[in-house]
């Protein structure tokens, strides 16, 4: 099979996202308190389900290790800025 050599690739960074430029504008030293709020006290026990982690669309963690997909579920160890969480 001939290699193909694409002209253009496909480019989505999450630093083109509208939100992040409208933010960066405000030049807000506390930038980050204002995007992703902190997970209340009485949520820590379970932070991967607190309601303002799941409703907050700009959350960003990073996914440390894959563990298992079974029937569309996926378990990994993933990582914000504060915690690592086994989900």
């Amino acid at each position: 099979m001939p290699q193909v050599i694409v002209s253009r690739k496909p480019f989505d960074s999450v630093f083109l996202q509208p939100w992040i430029q409208t933010a960066l504008t405000q030049h807000d030293p506390r930038l980050g308190d204002s995007i992703i709020p902190s997970v209340p006290i009485e949520d820590l026990g379970q932070p991967e389900l607190s309601s303002k982690v799941l409703s907050n669309i700009r959350h960003f963690v990073k996914v440390t290790k894959f563990f298992n997909v079974d029937c569309y579920t996926v378990y990994a160890s993933i990582r914000d800025s504060k915690v690592q969480m086994l989900s």
